[in-house]
């Protein structure tokens, strides 16, 4: 196992989703509902950074292309404040140049849109393993 699935030490319940898709936001909640962790959703960015620092997640969703602020810059944002919170970057866009930026920025992984409920669920349980209070 590399540090990009050890499970997060983050005591938190709580797993946020940045993305204006808003089917998209339902499917992954779900997801996150199912493995067992609180879904906390928001549509923008700027919206996503005051919940990411009210909040204090155990990991989070990021969409790369969100309408005021790029995925690639609040990753980049919160890794220079020096959180290790396991973070997701999810887009549709899947170039070679994509994944390399998502991985310069600190991203541990990159799903590629449209995904599966159960992949969403299996990646929760890889960064955070089973649900406090679970199995």
């Amino acid at each position: 196992m590399d540090d990009n699935t050890l499970p997060s030490t983050n005591a938190s319940r709580t797993v946020l989703v940045i993305d204006d898709d808003l089917d998209m936001q339902r499917m992954v909640a779900r997801a996150i509902t199912l493995a067992g962790f609180r879904p906390a959703c928001t549509a923008d960015a700027r919206g996503g950074l005051r919940l990411f620092h009210e909040l204090r997640p155990a990991m989070a969703f990021l969409d790369l292309m969100l309408p005021d602020l790029s995925g690639l810059e609040i990753c980049r944002r919160l890794r220079a404040e020096g959180t290790a919170t396991p973070l997701v970057a999810i887009s549709t866009r899947d170039s070679p140049e994509d994944e390399a930026n998502v991985m310069a920025a600190g991203f541990n992984l990159f799903i590629h849109k449209p995904m599966r409920l159960e992949l969403v669920r299996r990646t929760v349980a890889r960064f955070l393993g089973p649900a406090p209070g679970g199995p």
